[in-house]
């Protein structure tokens, strides 16, 4: 789940002179500071730039994949017999995969990390959607399209909470929003390659009944998004947020540092000049840690997944669930 905004700056001050840098220190709280502090300090600029198209190309990806089949069916409908009930299965069941595994990717991008998640799935949903082109039939299709849906899920979600533990406070909800612009990109996409590739009327023929045609390379062309994604995120680095709440502190500092760095070229040299020296998590995050820790002890991994949905259906978080239900069912139905 990505952290909820928090109205609050800090202001860092470039080119501090010795004394300033000193009073600074004097003020550093004892005990650490808190994450969204120390992300305030590590600055904003090309690192959360970066992740934007990254996080961006990963919604992208997820619409290729859903949007792109209403392109091909028209296309592949008399080479794969395809009838109008059979069109509508199979143009579903993208979201029907990305239905059954929402919520299990979300405990494992919770548990396990987000960017191992986001690359491993980019990569499966690249060969899925890839593989699609060599269906022959209705449950071939049916099924590779499922699986598709399935590994898709994994993206579509978890970019916003990657993103958002990346960015600064005061820019995490424009940060987000520039991201869900490339949903848009994603049909602009789907609709331009479809209408090239379909304009074509060339096939070949593989062996005695398997004929490529313009409308099976058009799975490969609108999953190519996905597998360059999934490239880019194995030279991301993990969340610092996700590394703090496993107690990785001094993994999460140095992400820190590392975006302190890019941020501030011309301080890069200045091994000081990031001033955050411990973190500290905030109470809410301590407590959540705690009964993930004791969950994972005592109880196996379905109880525990439950364990860790009930919050969610308490007040206030069960009125913020129905929001963004609602919000998602009508922006999907129309």
């Amino acid at each position: 789940m990505a952290p909820q905004a928090i109205s609050m700056v800090f202001t860092v001050e470039q080119g501090a002179s010795g004394k300033a840098m000193d009073q600074r220190k004097d003020t550093t709280p004892q005990d650490g500071h808190s994450f969204d502090e120390a992300l305030e300090l590590a600055g904003f600029g090309r690192v959360q730039i970066v992740l934007v198209i990254l996080s961006g190309l990963g919604m992208m990806a997820s619409i290729n994949e859903a949007m792109g089949m209403s392109i091909i069916l028209p296309a592949a409908q008399c080479d794969l017999d395809l009838n109008a009930a059979e069109k509508g299965i199979v143009g579903g069941a993208v979201f029907l995969g990305t239905m059954f595994s929402s919520y299990f990717w979300g405990y494992l991008a919770d548990t396990r990390g987000r960017q191992i998640i986001l690359k491993y799935a980019l990569f499966a949903t690249s060969f899925f959607g890839a593989a699609s082109c060599i269906a022959n039939d209705f449950v071939s299709l049916l099924i590779l399209r499922f699986l598709t849906g399935v590994c898709v899920a994994a993206p579509a979600s978890t970019v916003y909470a990657y993103l958002g533990e990346f960015t600064t406070p005061s820019k995490r909800s424009q940060m987000l929003s520039f991201a869900s612009v490339w949903g848009g990109v994603g049909i602009i996409y789907v609709s331009l390659v479809g209408w090239w590739i379909l304009s074509y009327d060339w096939v070949l023929t593989i062996g005695d009944s398997f004929q490529f045609k313009p409308w099976r390379l058009l799975f490969i062309v609108n999953t190519l998004p996905a597998f360059l994604n999934g490239i880019a995120f194995c030279f991301c680095p993990e969340s610092p947020k996700f590394l703090l709440s496993q107690g990785r502190n001094e993994e999460a500092l140095e992400v820190l540092r590392m975006v302190y760095r890019i941020n501030n070229p011309s301080r890069r040299k200045d091994e000081g000049a990031y001033e955050v020296t411990k973190l500290r998590l905030d109470p809410e995050d301590m407590i959540a840690r705690d009964r993930q820790e004791q969950d994972g002890k005592s109880v196996g991994l379905l109880r525990s997944m439950v364990q860790q949905t009930v919050p969610i259906l308490k007040l206030p978080f069960l009125w913020y669930f129905l929001i963004c239900c609602m919000h998602n069912i009508g922006a999907f139905a129309m």
